[in-house]
């Protein structure tokens, strides 16, 4: 990779520096037998050309290492979801180390990322407690797939970033589906609830996965539409279509009522 140059975030130029490229690589591979960091740059090697922008330069380490997956060599799959998680973190933290939980929740709270109603529930302490039993070593749990996943589908977004980690939002959902809980039962099912959600032991709806800690939540996953004949049921159905689509729930939609193309309306007056 040496005697490459690429491209900063503000227009300069810099030669490529291997070192921290391995440092991803070894962070990556730590602890996982049957990859290799020296054969995940090579790989990825073959993609960097001269001007290729520094942001790039992570898909290009997660797509090496994800099409090193295969029977023989499966823990690339582990491999390639820690380097997407390091992606991952610098669009959340701007680094690859986690920021305070609490300081980082009132921020998306002021900017209207996270719904304000937790602070009616919860004090700063409480709130500190909670954050500080987030195990965000979880994430190297995580195969490629699962992680992709998370961040392309359920994971909160902003101006197309990720703007919270896999563990961050594991809590928060947790914390907002007890708010109202009696505090003397509520911090026994939040930690519950969290183990539960960062040990793959249940997995929840798309609405709640995405929508829990948002303003915009909808709770119900799966919807049948029956959908009738009339002027007035389309203009429902189409509506309720719309509505469901916004919340990412799935949908499905019993069309048995609706005259095929070609019948007649109000006696012939329109053709279907």
């Amino acid at each position: 990779m040496s005697g490459k140059y690429i491209i900063k975030n503000d227009g300069r130029k810099e030669l490529l520096n291997p070192d921290k490229i391995h440092e991803r690589t070894l962070l990556a591979c730590d602890g996982l037998t049957g990859v290799s960091p020296s054969e995940i740059e090579m790989s990825a090697n073959l993609q960097i050309a001269n001007g290729t922008k520094s942001s790039d330069m992570q898909n290009y380490l997660i797509k090496a290492t994800a099409d090193l997956i295969d029977e023989e060599s499966p823990n690339y799959q582990y491999a390639a979801a820690r380097l997407l998680n390091q992606k991952l973190r610098k669009e959340v933290y701007d680094q690859y180390l986690p920021k305070d939980f609490y300081e980082s929740v009132m921020s998306r709270i002021k900017k209207g990322y996270y719904d304000k109603y937790i602070l009616d529930y919860y004090t700063e302490d409480e709130i500190r407690y909670f954050g500080k039993k987030i195990k965000y070593s979880k994430d190297d749990k995580f195969t490629y797939a699962g992680l992709i996943q998370l961040y392309s589908k359920y994971l909160i977004k902003r101006k197309g970033k990720v703007i919270e980690t896999p563990q961050e939002a594991n809590m928060l959902i947790n914390m907002y589906c007890f708010a109202k809980y009696p505090k003397e039962e509520r911090k026994k099912w939040v930690l519950e609830g969290y183990k539960c959600l960062s040990d793959f032991e249940a997995s929840l709806p798309t609405p709640i996965m995405i929508g829990l800690r948002s303003s915009f939540r909808r709770f119900i996953s799966c919807n049948i539409i029956d959908a009738g004949d009339s002027t007035e049921s389309l203009a429902q159905a189409a509506k309720s279509i719309m509505q469901l689509t916004a919340s990412r729930a799935g949908l499905g939609l019993h069309a048995g009522w609706i005259r095929g193309l070609g019948a007649d309306i109000d006696n012939g007056r329109v053709t279907h």
